[in-house]
């Protein structure tokens, strides 16, 4: 008899959920849960109530691994979409899934009351055949592989307010934009530009950043967690419609900026007079700009690259202003932690990349305003690297002491049956003894101590960590986390030291 050498701790799991999703005789007639997994702010987005189940919403932003655990579920058995319908036991072991489809809840709710026994068996088969072959539970982000040139030229960006919309179906957004997304962006362009100094990158930063803080910034400082795709419009009456804040009519257009400029700003932007959305679309008959090489423009319409560089940037803050007129989407006013913590973070990195104190300030009032009762570990973590990245943009030393405060709660529950699903959580909040200290001593009115500091900022890197002692009472609050700050003082000629290990001296990188 031959033995297939398999992965033994592949296959302890494998049995696991296969013991779970048979044993239903401990469930007697109690409903099975239908969750509901997706993007809230999505168009036609909703939750479906159904007599047979009791129904529960999992957004991905606000409950990633538990989403993402149940959508690798779903995965397995080949259903995919926002939103999906997972039908789990009471006790969450995964039944069936399916794209939103009312006519599948009405089957999973009669192999239920008819079939029981298979439909278990069924999906405990699927998962452990899957986990047998070693199946990936964690498929990377589609994020992270995108060319950041190709992508700011295509529907995802808004090129008119700026921004990121969740995802797009051809050349069409989703028109839905979440602060997970942005975020995402604002850090991989900023590092981007950061390397090349390509100015594209560094329009990219801040015009994200700029509509973050117009359009998913609460009163307190907060950012939400999203936009919703739809608006009001008026048509024959008033209608909530997709995309209805975002499209244009392209004589539109034309009225907006004039007969030449109009036809040049339609034809760069493919908008045309019958509409560039399919039919099947709330507005069929209007246009999702989006660019076409400066090259064609300039080749049509006898131009300098100058020119058209000039027309283009009147023209989108002439068309934004237009549009800021028009009923605007939804907030969808969930708090996501360690989104937010990512925002601050990308505010503050901002802030001293381009030597913009609205960012800071921006940073530092929602980093008060968030004041979460509980922490996973990776909002924890976030909130941390957040308040860290905000200290280093305003040298404000309470920012050091909640961070050091902060203590992270219990991790995100993910039901034992789908655990092994779930991607694996190795997210750990930095410490202030990981990075090497970079310490600017000196009087903060002094306009040679502000040269300084910019002088250190300009050639800081990534393992290091700036300070600033710009009073005694400063040097306190920081020698209280870290002990060898009682050797350092404020002085009249601004110094700056490299410390490590405990043993400091000067400067000179």
């Amino acid at each position: 008899m031959r033995f297939e050498i398999i992965d033994r701790q592949r296959f302890k799991h494998a049995v696991l959920v296969a013991q779970l999703l048979l044993a239903v005789s401990a469930y007697g007639e109690t409903k099975p849960m239908l969750l509901v997994i997706g993007h809230p702010t999505g168009h036609g987005w909703k939750t479906v109530e159904h007599p047979a189940f009791t129904t529960r919403v999992v957004d991905p932003d606000l409950e990633p691994r538990l989403a993402a655990a149940y959508t690798s579920v779903a995965r397995i058995v080949g259903a995919t979409g926002d939103p999906l319908y997972v039908v789990v036991t009471p006790y969450m072991e995964p039944v069936a899934a399916s794209a939103a489809d009312r006519s599948f809840l009405d089957r999973a709710a009669t192999r239920w009351a008819t079939d029981r026994d298979g439909l278990l068996a069924e999906a405990g088969l699927a998962v452990r055949r899957h986990l047998l072959k070693g199946g990936s539970t964690s498929p990377p982000d589609p994020r992270s592989t995108q060319d950041l040139h190709q992508l700011v030229r295509g529907p995802l960006y808004d090129h008119i307010g700026g921004g990121f919309f969740r995802g797009t179906r051809g050349n069409i957004p989703y028109f839905d934009k979440s602060l997970a997304d942005q975020a995402y962006y604002a850090h991989a362009y900023l590092s981007a530009w950061q390397k090349s100094r390509d100015p594209v990158y560094a329009d990219v930063v801040r015009a994200t950043l700029d509509f973050v803080l117009s359009d998913l910034t609460d009163r307190s400082g907060l950012f939400v967690a999203g936009l919703h795709a739809d608006s009001l419009v008026a048509r024959a009456g008033p209608e909530i419609l997709e995309g209805g804040h975002y499209v244009w009519q392209a004589q539109e257009i034309r009225n907006v900026l004039g007969p030449r400029i109009g036809d040049i700003v339609v034809f760069h932007y493919g908008a045309k007079d019958e509409g560039n959305m399919p039919k099947q679309s709330d507005f069929y008959q209007k246009n999702v700009l989006v660019p076409r090489a400066q090259s064609e423009t300039i080749a049509k319409f006898s131009i300098t690259r100058q020119e058209l560089d000039d027309l283009l940037k009147t023209a989108r803050q002439t068309l934004l202003e237009v549009r800021s007129k028009r009923p605007k989407p939804e907030m969808y006013p969930a708090i996501a932690t360690s989104h937010i913590a990512s925002m601050i973070s990308a505010l503050a990195r901002a802030s001293i990349a381009f030597d913009d104190p609205r960012y800071a300030d921006a940073a530092l009032r929602a980093a008060r305003a968030l004041r979460p009762k509980n922490l996973t570990p990776e909002e924890h973590a976030m909130l941390v690297r957040g308040l860290f990245d905000v200290y280093e943009a305003t040298f404000d030393p309470s920012l050091l002491e909640r961070a050091n405060a902060l203590t992270p709660g219990a991790p995100e529950q993910i039901p034992e049956p789908v655990a092994v699903l779930a991607p694996k959580s190795e997210v750990k909040a930095p410490s202030l003894d990981q990075f090497r200290h970079v310490v600017v001593a000196g009087h903060s009115s002094r306009d040679d101590t502000e040269v300084l500091v910019r002088a250190v900022r300009e050639r800081q890197k990534p393992d290091q960590m700036l300070f600033f002692v710009g009073s005694e009472s400063t040097r306190r609050r920081l020698a209280a986390l870290m002990p060898y700050f009682n050797d350092i003082a404020a002085v009249d000629e601004p110094v700056a030291m490299i410390c490590e290990r405990r043993a400091c001296r000067p400067w000179t990188e």
